[in-house]
C-alpha cells in the first residue's frame, strides 16, 4: 500500500534520511555562515570533517564581517590577505570584544599610565589602539607610541606658535590614511583658525602631515571633515554661513559659501558629511539635509559669492544633548547609518534616497559627564552613577548599537531587534581622582583616561578590557 508520509514504494523521501553530512558542500557553508563564533569553534570539535570545514578561509571572513558590519574599513580591507589562522584569530579577538563592551562591571586592567603636562588640551587614542596623540594649548601635535618605550615621543608637529583659545580636537575616520585630526581654535587676536592633519598609523611608525592650514577673522562655530572636504560654519556679526572647501591634492583648492536655514546657531550643531556631497546637520532643533552646491576655485582677490541652499530632508525633533553626540561616518561601499545619542534614546538615521529614521530608547539614561563615540559604540562617565558601597573608584558606561542591513531593515525591524546593549567597566583607583577626559578604540579594548583631583595632577591611564 502506497504511503503518502513515505513516498513511493514505501522509501522515505531522501531529505529525511540525510544528515548534514551528507548534504553537498555548498549548503554546509550555508549553514556555518548562521552561526557565530563561538558555534564555529563548538561546530569545528564536533568531527574531523567539521573541523577541515572550520578551516576554510570563506567561514571566518563572513563571520568577522557580520560583527564588524563595515565600521572598521582597514581591518574588513586586510581580510583577504591575512592567514586563515591569523584571520580565526582576529575573529576570536572580534567576538571576545563585541561580548565584553556589552558586559556588566567588566574590570579592565591598567595596561599603562604616565604624568599628563599642564599644557596638553586633548589626549586621544588614535585607532588601532597602540598610538595617542598629545595636542596642546598652541594646536602642537605629538604622538606616543604604546609599545616597549611607553610614554617616547616618536612624532611632533608645530602648532600655530601662540595660545590657542575654545580650541577643538576631533578625530575622523580616512579611507586614505590611518586618521585625519581637525583642530579649530582662536588666538588672543581675534584670529581663528582651522587647522587638518592626516596620520598614518603602522605598528611600529607613525607619521603626521598638514593637509589644510586656514586662517580667517569670521568665527568657527562648528566643523567636519568627509568625502574629501572639510566643512565649516562661520559667522561674521549676525550672519551666520557655511564653507566647504577642497583638501588633499595638489590642484586649486575649491570651495562654495553657502547659506542655510535650519537653526538659530550653529555653535549647538553637530555637522557630518555623508556621501554624494550631502551636509547632515544636527541641532537641538531635529536633523536637515542639504546638498552640497558645485565647488568653484578659490581665488584670494575673488569675493565670496554665497549660495542660499534649502534642505533636501528635514525632520523636526527634540535633542535633549547638544551639540548632539553623533557617532562617526565613513563614506565606503557599505551602507552605514548614522548614529546620534541623547539623554534617554539612540536615534538612528539611514540618509539613503529617501532617509529613514528610528529612535530606540536606551536601557539606561545617559546623563553623561563626558562622552567619547565610535562607530558601533559609545563610552560615558556620569559623576553621579557611583559604585557599589565600598568600592574604590569610579564605573564607565558603555553601549553598542544595533546593526542595522539598510533603510528597509531600520524601518520593519522591532524595538527588540534593534536593542542597545549596556554594558560598564568599573575601574579602581585609590584616592579622588575622576575623569577629565576619555576616548577609546573599540576593536582592541583599550580605553584612555585622563584623570584630575590627584595629589600628582593630572595622569593618564590606558585601560585593557581584553585580558
Amino acid at each position: 500500500m502506497y504511503d503518502a508520509t513515505r513516498g513511493p514504494y514505501g522509501l522515505a523521501p531522501p531529505f529525511q534520511t540525510r544528515s548534514i553530512h551528507g548534504m553537498p558542500l555548498d549548503v554546509q557553508f550555508l549553514i556555518i555562515q548562521f552561526l557565530d563564533i563561538d558555534g564555529i569553534l563548538n561546530f569545528r570539535a564536533t568531527c574531523k570533517l567539521f573541523h577541515r570545514l572550520g578551516q576554510t578561509r570563506s567561514v571566518w571572513q563572513h563571520a568577522i564581517k557580520n560583527i564588524l558590519d563595515g565600521t572598521n574599513p582597514s581591518l574588513s580591507a586586510s581580510l583577504d590577505s591575512l592567514p586563515v589562522e591569523e584571520l580565526r584569530a582576529i575573529s576570536v579577538k572580534v567576538a571576545r570584544l563585541d561580548m565584553l563592551w556589552s558586559t556588566p562591571d567588566v574590570q579592565p586592567v591598567i595596561a599603562h599610565q604616565l604624568q599628563c603636562d599642564v599644557d596638553v588640551s586633548f589626549v586621544r587614542l588614535l585607532p588601532g589602539g597602540e598610538w595617542m596623540l598629545f595636542v596642546r594649548n598652541d594646536g602642537a601635535l605629538s604622538l606616543r607610541f604604546l609599545g616597549i618605550n611607553v610614554g617616547r615621543e616618536t612624532v611632533s608637529l608645530a602648532g600655530a606658535e601662540m595660545s590657542l583659545n575654545h580650541l577643538t580636537c576631533d578625530l575622523f575616520p580616512s579611507a586614505v590614511c590611518g586618521c585625519m585630526i581637525l583642530l579649530t581654535g582662536q588666538d588672543d587676536a581675534n584670529g581663528n583658525h582651522l587647522f587638518l592633519y592626516g596620520v598614518e598609523i603602522s605598528p611600529t611608525q607613525s607619521s603626521l602631515s598638514t593637509l589644510v592650514a586656514i586662517s580667517i577673522q569670521e568665527s568657527i562655530l562648528a566643523a567636519t571633515v568627509g568625502s574629501d572636504l572639510v566643512v565649516f560654519a562661520c559667522s561674521s556679526g549676525e550672519d551666520e554661513f557655511v564653507v566647504a572647501r577642497t583638501y588633499g591634492d595638489n590642484d586649486v583648492a575649491k570651495q562654495v559659501v553657502i547659506s542655510v536655514d535650519c537653526t538659530e546657531a550653529f555653535v549647538d550643531c553637530t555637522f557630518l558629511v555623508l556621501r554624494d556631497q550631502q551636509l547632515l546637520v544636527c541641532s537641538s532643533d531635529g536633523f536637515f539635509i542639504f546638498d552640497i552646491p558645485p565647488l568653484q576655485p578659490v581665488h584670494p582677490d575673488s569675493p565670496n559669492i554665497i549660495v542660499a541652499v534649502s534642505a533636501s530632508w528635514s525632520l523636526s525633533f527634540q535633542i535633549m544633548v547638544y551639540p548632539p553626540v553623533v557617532g562617526p561616518f565613513t563614506t565606503n561601499q557599505y551602507e552605514r547609518p548614522v548614529v546620534i545619542l541623547d539623554q534617554h534614546d539612540l536615534h538612528i538615521l539611514f540618509p539613503s534616497t529617501s532617509p529613514s529614521f528610528r529612535t530606540i530608547p536606551l536601557p539606561i539614561r545617559n546623563d553623561a559627564d563626558i562622552t567619547s563615540v565610535g562607530s558601533r559604540r559609545a563610552i560615558w562617565w556620569n559623576a553621579l552613577d557611583t559604585p557599589m558601597v565600598g568600592f574604590n573608584g569610579f564605573r564607565i558606561r558603555t553601549c553598542t548599537f544595533p546593526v542595522v542591513f539598510g533603510d528597509d531593515d531600520l524601518e520593519q525591524a522591532s524595538v527588540a531587534q534593534l536593542g542597545v546593549k549596556v554594558g560598564g567597566l568599573l575601574v579602581h583607583l585609590p584616592g579622588n581622582e575622576k575623569p577629565e577626559s576619555l576616548s577609546f578604540d573599540e576593536w582592541s579594548g583599550r580605553v584612555c583616561i585622563v584623570l584630575q583631583g590627584g595629589v600628582e595632577g593630572r595622569r593618564i591611564i590606558i585601560l585593557n578590557i581584553l585580558v
